[in-house]
């Protein structure tokens, strides 16, 4: 949700040719146009079958400075709130990597979503994050950087205000998770390849409404920590 892990939203510019930024789980990195070529989201597309959208907030900080409960489901990522630097870095880079930024542009966003990480320590803030297997064990950067990641996860568990949950394999899932999503409060913010939407009323209680059925086919406590280990030592090769 910061996260939202590892997807690209190209904000539109009123003079798209000459520049655009690609927002990445809410880290914006400014890069260069490849082209002209408008992208779904962007103002020529405006009006055609567009859900209903609330107004955006100025960045991702706002919405999580602001809310009291953040409920993020992911279905392949580690939650941006939960990431390391190094995953969070590659995360940024795979982003950009479509769209081009120069290093210090994404050791800048990277550094940004780390700052972010301080929230989670507002014990006035309720947390709630729900990801599957899938994101324990893809490779998405270097075996050393998510045996980090998935050390860190373990560390976060006790945290009072925190609840983590995955979505074993081989189990029945009632409920497909189709894509990440995250709820700040009663605002549900949606990332895609090609644009972000931002969903009040009807739609986010829908939205919070799926968060509760992943909920219940996730395992939370020792059975999650238990899942995490394993992937561990199945990185290691034990």
């Amino acid at each position: 949700m910061e996260r939202l892990a590892g997807v690209i939203s190209v904000t539109p510019r009123a003079r798209w040719a000459h520049r655009h930024e690609v927002r990445v789980e809410g880290d914006r990195v400014p890069t260069q146009s490849p082209s002209t070529r408008a992208l779904p989201g962007c103002a020529a597309h405006a009006g055609a079958n567009q859900p209903r959208r609330a107004p955006r907030p100025r960045n991702y900080d706002d919405l999580a400075r602001n809310a009291r409960v953040i409920r993020n489901a992911e279905i392949v990522y580690i939650p941006g709130l939960l990431q390391t630097a190094e995953y969070a870095r590659h995360r940024i880079q795979e982003g950009v990597g479509l769209h081009g930024a120069d290093e210090q542009e994404i050791a800048a966003a990277t550094a940004e979503r780390v700052r972010r990480h301080q929230i989670l320590y507002d014990t006035s803030k309720r947390f709630e994050f729900v990801v599957t297997e899938a994101a324990l064990r893809l490779l998405l950067c270097p075996a050393e950087v998510q045996l980090a990641q998935l050390d860190r996860l373990l560390a976060l568990a006790g945290m009072p205000n925190l609840q983590f949950g995955i979505i074993p394999f081989g189990v029945y899932l009632p409920t497909a998770p189709q894509n990440g999503f995250i709820l700040f409060d009663d605002l549900a913010v949606v990332e895609t390849f090609i644009g972000e939407t931002m969903h009040h009323g009807d739609e986010a209680e829908a939205y919070a409404h799926a968060m509760d059925r992943l909920n219940a086919e996730a395992v939370f406590d020792e059975p999650a920590r238990q899942l995490i280990i394993r992937a561990i030592q199945s990185l290691r090769g034990v």
